[in-house]
Protein backbone atom coordinates (compact mmCIF):
# COMPACT_ATOMS: atom_id res chain seq x y z
CA UNK A 1 0.00 0.00 0.00
CA UNK A 2 1.32 3.41 -1.00
CA UNK A 3 0.51 6.53 0.97
CA UNK A 4 0.44 9.75 -1.02
CA UNK A 5 0.80 13.06 0.74
CA UNK A 6 -1.90 15.61 -0.13
CA UNK A 7 -0.52 18.55 -2.08
CA UNK A 8 -3.09 21.34 -2.60
CA UNK A 9 -0.91 23.12 -5.18
CA UNK A 10 -1.10 20.07 -7.46
CA UNK A 11 -4.88 20.47 -7.73
CA UNK A 12 -4.64 24.24 -8.19
CA UNK A 13 -2.14 23.87 -11.00
CA UNK A 14 -4.30 21.32 -12.76
CA UNK A 15 -7.30 23.61 -12.39
CA UNK A 16 -5.27 26.43 -13.88
CA UNK A 17 -4.28 24.22 -16.80
CA UNK A 18 -7.91 23.30 -17.37
CA UNK A 19 -8.97 26.96 -17.30
CA UNK A 20 -6.18 27.91 -19.73
CA UNK A 21 -7.32 25.18 -22.10
CA UNK A 22 -10.93 26.27 -21.78
CA UNK A 23 -10.05 29.85 -22.65
CA UNK A 24 -7.85 28.75 -25.56
CA UNK A 25 -10.65 26.59 -26.95
CA UNK A 26 -13.43 29.09 -26.30
CA UNK A 27 -15.07 31.29 -28.89
CA UNK A 28 -12.48 33.97 -28.11
CA UNK A 29 -9.64 31.92 -29.59
CA UNK A 30 -8.93 32.09 -33.32
CA UNK A 31 -9.33 28.35 -33.81
CA UNK A 32 -12.95 28.41 -32.78
CA UNK A 33 -13.62 31.61 -34.69
CA UNK A 34 -12.59 30.18 -38.02
CA UNK A 35 -15.75 28.11 -38.40
CA UNK A 36 -18.14 29.86 -40.71
CA UNK A 37 -21.23 27.75 -40.12
CA UNK A 38 -20.76 26.93 -36.45
CA UNK A 39 -22.98 28.33 -33.73
CA UNK A 40 -21.19 30.09 -30.90
CA UNK A 41 -22.41 31.02 -27.45
CA UNK A 42 -22.10 34.65 -26.34
CA UNK A 43 -21.70 35.87 -22.75
CA UNK A 44 -24.94 36.99 -21.15
CA UNK A 45 -26.07 38.67 -17.90
CA UNK A 46 -29.65 38.39 -16.62
CA UNK A 47 -30.92 40.51 -13.74
CA UNK A 48 -34.37 40.77 -12.19
CA UNK A 49 -36.50 43.52 -10.69
CA UNK A 50 -40.04 43.27 -9.33
CA UNK A 51 -41.48 44.13 -12.76
CA UNK A 52 -39.02 42.79 -15.33
CA UNK A 53 -35.93 40.86 -16.32
CA UNK A 54 -33.00 42.67 -17.92
CA UNK A 55 -30.65 40.89 -20.31
CA UNK A 56 -27.26 42.13 -21.55
CA UNK A 57 -25.52 40.07 -24.24
CA UNK A 58 -22.09 40.79 -25.74
CA UNK A 59 -22.21 40.36 -29.53
CA UNK A 60 -19.64 42.74 -31.00
CA UNK A 61 -19.44 43.17 -34.76
CA UNK A 62 -23.16 42.65 -35.30
CA UNK A 63 -25.68 45.07 -36.75
CA UNK A 64 -29.13 45.62 -35.19
CA UNK A 65 -30.84 44.25 -38.32
CA UNK A 66 -28.91 40.96 -37.93
CA UNK A 67 -30.31 40.30 -34.42
CA UNK A 68 -33.59 38.52 -33.63
CA UNK A 69 -35.21 38.35 -30.18
CA UNK A 70 -38.13 35.93 -29.82
CA UNK A 71 -40.23 35.54 -26.67
CA UNK A 72 -42.76 32.78 -26.11
CA UNK A 73 -44.26 32.56 -22.62
CA UNK A 74 -41.25 32.21 -20.31
CA UNK A 75 -38.74 31.29 -23.04
CA UNK A 76 -36.40 33.79 -24.71
CA UNK A 77 -34.34 33.05 -27.80
CA UNK A 78 -31.74 35.49 -29.13
CA UNK A 79 -30.14 34.83 -32.51
CA UNK A 80 -27.63 36.95 -34.42
CA UNK A 81 -25.79 36.18 -37.62
CA UNK A 82 -22.76 37.88 -39.08
CA UNK A 83 -21.91 37.14 -42.65
CA UNK A 84 -18.29 36.69 -43.64
CA UNK A 85 -16.38 39.43 -45.39
CA UNK A 86 -16.31 39.11 -49.16
CA UNK A 87 -13.43 41.51 -49.35
CA UNK A 88 -10.39 39.87 -50.90
CA UNK A 89 -7.09 41.25 -52.01
CA UNK A 90 -6.37 41.03 -55.73
CA UNK A 91 -3.17 39.04 -55.28
CA UNK A 92 -4.47 36.46 -52.81
CA UNK A 93 -6.75 35.72 -49.93
CA UNK A 94 -6.47 36.62 -46.30
CA UNK A 95 -3.14 36.23 -44.60
CA UNK A 96 -5.01 35.75 -41.35
CA UNK A 97 -8.75 35.77 -40.69
CA UNK A 98 -9.75 35.67 -37.02
CA UNK A 99 -12.93 37.74 -37.00
CA UNK A 100 -15.76 35.31 -36.58
CA UNK A 101 -18.62 35.05 -38.97
CA UNK A 102 -21.55 32.80 -38.40
CA UNK A 103 -24.43 32.44 -35.99
CA UNK A 104 -24.65 33.30 -32.30
CA UNK A 105 -27.62 31.82 -30.47
CA UNK A 106 -28.78 31.85 -26.85
CA UNK A 107 -31.97 30.40 -25.49
CA UNK A 108 -33.08 30.38 -21.87
CA UNK A 109 -36.17 29.89 -19.73
CA UNK A 110 -37.12 32.50 -17.14
CA UNK A 111 -38.97 31.68 -13.91
CA UNK A 112 -41.96 33.83 -14.94
CA UNK A 113 -43.97 34.40 -18.13
CA UNK A 114 -43.05 37.53 -20.12
CA UNK A 115 -45.40 40.13 -21.62
CA UNK A 116 -44.10 39.82 -25.21
CA UNK A 117 -45.99 42.92 -26.38
CA UNK A 118 -43.88 45.15 -24.07
CA UNK A 119 -40.40 43.70 -24.72
CA UNK A 120 -37.82 46.36 -25.62
CA UNK A 121 -34.43 45.66 -27.22
CA UNK A 122 -31.58 48.06 -27.94
CA UNK A 123 -28.16 47.36 -29.44
CA UNK A 124 -25.33 49.77 -28.65
CA UNK A 125 -21.54 49.49 -28.45
CA UNK A 126 -21.60 45.76 -29.24
CA UNK A 127 -23.98 44.94 -26.39
CA UNK A 128 -27.62 43.91 -26.78
CA UNK A 129 -29.86 45.21 -23.97
CA UNK A 130 -33.27 43.54 -23.66
CA UNK A 131 -35.97 44.52 -21.15
CA UNK A 132 -38.46 41.70 -20.58
CA UNK A 133 -41.47 42.89 -18.54
CA UNK A 134 -43.15 40.21 -16.46
CA UNK A 135 -46.69 39.29 -17.38
CA UNK A 136 -49.30 41.16 -15.32
CA UNK A 137 -50.73 37.89 -13.99
CA UNK A 138 -47.32 36.84 -12.73
CA UNK A 139 -46.27 40.08 -11.02
CA UNK A 140 -46.38 40.15 -7.25
CA UNK A 141 -49.52 41.81 -5.96
CA UNK A 142 -49.99 43.48 -2.61
CA UNK A 143 -53.28 42.55 -1.01
CA UNK A 144 -54.77 44.94 1.53
CA UNK A 145 -56.22 43.26 4.57
CA UNK A 146 -59.46 44.70 5.85
CA UNK A 147 -60.05 44.98 9.55
CA UNK A 148 -63.18 43.44 10.99
CA UNK A 149 -65.56 45.52 13.11
CA UNK A 150 -65.15 45.03 16.80
CA UNK A 151 -68.06 45.08 19.21
CA UNK A 152 -67.56 46.75 22.54
CA UNK A 153 -70.48 44.93 24.13
CA UNK A 154 -71.27 41.34 23.73
CA UNK A 155 -74.91 40.50 24.23
CA UNK A 156 -75.78 37.17 25.72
Amino acid sequence: MTVTRYDPTRDVLSLREVMDRLIEDSFIGPGALSTVTGSVSAPIDISETADAFHVCMDIPGMKPEDIDVNVTGDTVQITAERRGSKEEKKEGGFLRQERRSGRVQRSFVLPTAIDASKVDAEFRDGVLHVDLPKSEEMRPKSIKVRGGTTTAEVKR
